[in-house]
């Protein structure tokens, strides 16, 4: 027995949304992306609350000692990072989670939000790659700190951030001039105020080629590592061994 293949050219063809059948709300929601907040006050039931226009994603919310902030990245249409070639973060600000109110923008999308010393403090990132921490000042105001000037004045490479009761890790590397990434220079910066920064390199710990993905988290108690052992590229085989360092 035997089979034919026939080769037929297909044309490319360009349609509306409308003449798809896609109605306008649904189709904000597929260019766009959507964030809807819920607010619970006994744990229970949560109700969906106002935040005014949803069409924007990246949302993550925090508590600090003087109520919720609420983060929003409003990027390129369509387009997540790292393919965004423009990027901005609205911050809202609420005392009970039910009423929002703008509180001004940061430039770049969010990595990683939490508090520091019980305020909100927040990871961006620009869409050339460069990440800050910014720290919510008592008047409202923004302190940038980059956790890159651990490596030096030669610029870094920012990695995961995470912030936590013992204040905010970054895993840092310093750029080089062709992008690799030296996991033999790999540092983990952490600092408990939010400004003041100490570094430890993290092949003291774990032997270099040892190294391929790290990720960092802080706890009441420890600041924790997690290292994954550098992908050996054959397709099948078990997940890379992972180490913590605490």
């Amino acid at each position: 027995w035997g089979y034919a293949l026939a080769e037929k050219e297909f044309a490319a063809q360009t349609y509306t949304w409308a003449q798809l059948g896609v109605d306008d709300e649904l189709r904000d929601l597929v260019v766009y992306g959507r964030t809807s907040v819920y607010v619970s006050q006994d744990g229970g039931e949560f109700t969906a609350v106002d935040i005014g226009d949803a069409t924007r994603v990246g949302g993550q919310v925090v508590a600090a000692d003087d109520g919720f902030t609420l983060f929003l990245t409003r990027s390129s249409v369509g387009v997540a990072p790292p393919e965004v070639v423009d990027a901005t973060t609205e911050v809202l600000r609420s005392a009970d989670g039910v009423t929002w109110e703008p509180a001004g923008e940061l430039p770049g999308y969010v990595m990683s939000a939490g508090t520091v010393g019980g305020r909100p403090a927040l990871a961006l990132s620009d869409v050339g790659g460069d990440a800050s921490i910014q720290l919510g000042q008592a008047d409202g105001s923004w302190l940038p700190v980059d956790p890159g000037q651990a490596v030096g004045p030669d610029g870094a490479i920012v990695g995961s951030v995470a912030f936590g009761p013992l204040g905010w890790v970054a895993v840092v590397w310093p750029e080089t001039p062709d992008g690799t990434v030296p996991a033999e220079q790999t540092l983990v910066v952490h600092s408990v105020d939010g400004t003041t920064m100490s570094e430890v390199p993290l092949a003291d710990l774990v032997g270099p080629d040892q190294i391929g993905s790290v990720d960092a988290s802080v706890t009441a108690d420890a600041v924790v590592v997690r290292v994954s052992q550098p992908d050996d590229g054959v397709e099948g085989t078990p997940p890379s061994p992972q180490r913590a360092v605490v």
